[in-house]
């Protein structure tokens, strides 16, 4: 929970540099929006490190074949200051996918597995938000939180007689820190977009030959334009 501290330490000094901004309105706002889904290219080298010095099958080759995808979220959210608010929001992630090759070890030649594992990621969040005008219908903002994370998994190929293989995983939850910063144009007095910039940190279990084990994300990025409504 490091990032958290981190991140809220890193808000509060911006809330504080913002104390002076004035004309943004207070009160309920909710918003809906889509964009895409980046993942952190780090799940390779953790299945290179869960196979080495395996005594059945050694790995031919690892790599992620897939890392971005759509992502969608809406969100509501409460101003109670000019400058600052809450939010909580809902985000669907997409998916990411990777491969892996591996070969038996020993005198007797199998066909060779390949397995393909693919991920895909929900998350809530709580944030923080502080803001800031520029000019009279713009503005820049920063948030920071708890995202509780829902990653489900799902792996596939074929096994060493040559026949189709499948594993669904266990859904796996876990609560780490969310930042984001973006810029909203409000074209109306009720109506804004909003541009999301969003990080989800430490998603996952780092990459092991068990079932809970399937694959930790550094960091999921999200980029949304969003529409907002203030009633």
């Amino acid at each position: 929970m490091h990032n958290v501290h981190r991140i809220s330490l890193g808000l509060a000094l911006l809330a504080a540099a913002a104390a002076d901004a004035q004309g943004a309105e207070t009160g309920w706002y909710f918003g809906i929006g889509a964009g895409g889904a980046s993942y952190s290219d780090n799940i390779p080298k953790q299945i290179v490190a869960a196979y080495r010095n395996f005594p059945t099958y050694t790995l031919q080759s690892a790599r992620t074949i897939d890392s971005s995808d759509a992502a969608a979220q809406v969100f509501a959210g409460y101003r109670f200051l000019p400058w600052l608010g809450v939010e909580l929001g809902y985000q669907d992630l997409g998916s990411a996918r990777t491969m892996y090759v591996l070969k038996t070890v020993g005198p007797i030649i199998y066909p060779t597995p390949t397995l393909t594992g693919e991920y895909g990621v929900r998350d809530v969040n709580a944030t923080v938000v502080a803001s800031w005008p520029i000019g009279e219908r713009f503005e820049l903002f920063a948030r920071a939180g708890v995202s509780n994370t829902r990653l489900d998994y799902d792996e596939h190929g074929f096994d060493v007689n040559s026949q189709p293989y499948a594993f669904h995983a266990r859904t796996r939850t876990h609560s780490d820190a969310i930042a984001g910063v973006g810029i909203e144009w409000k074209f109306s007095r009720a109506l804004a977009l909003r541009l999301d910039l969003d990080r989800n940190f430490d998603v996952g279990k780092t990459f092991a030959l068990n079932v809970q084990g399937n694959g930790r994300f550094d960091h999921i990025d999200a980029y949304t334009l969003n529409l907002v409504w203030r009633p």
